[in-house]
């Protein structure tokens, strides 16, 4: 007797039975995870030139400087040269450049930690200029968007 109430309080416990299945039903198939991004080279693979055209990567990068002079005054990168196909170019090819606005932390992300803290002149960067980098990190946010947006819709090439 006491087992049987043992059982009946346990199972009172579980409220959360799966129907069976009827015969004629056909088993579900698993679905498998959506896409995320957490695959690095297909997502820099996706980044396309028209994202980042309207993103106006090139520009952003170009204009963003300290108090006596922009970027391109002391670095001849690609990133920093105003011209929209080869810094697409450097972007697409370059791990170094990848790595300056994207980072990888299981997924994806735009790497706000690099460009901020030399934008600071914080450690090892002490002995850079001061700017605000503002208006480039602001495109690299719209370019991630885009691109996050096509791989997670399967809209790469």
């Amino acid at each position: 007797m006491r087992g049987l109430v043992c059982l009946l309080l346990a199972t009172g416990c579980v409220t959360d039975f799966e129907k069976p299945l009827e015969a004629d039903e056909p088993i579900p198939e698993e679905q498998g995870p959506g896409p995320v991004l957490g695959d690095y080279q297909a997502f820099i693979k996706c980044i396309q030139f028209a994202d980042f055209q309207i993103a106006d990567m090139a520009e952003a990068w170009s204009t963003v400087g300290g108090t006596t002079a922009n970027c391109k005054t002391c670095h001849n990168d690609a990133e920093y040269s105003g011209n929209a196909q080869e810094f697409f170019d450097a972007l697409k090819t370059r791990t170094y450049v990848q790595l300056k606005f994207f980072a990888f932390d299981g997924d994806v992300v735009v790497n706000d930690v690099t460009i901020p803290n030399v934008s600071k002149a914080v450690s090892p960067y002490a002995g850079h200029p001061r700017f605000n980098p503002n208006a480039g990190m602001e495109a690299v946010e719209t370019l991630y968007g885009f691109t996050a947006t096509r791989v997670l819709t399967g809209n790469c090439p």
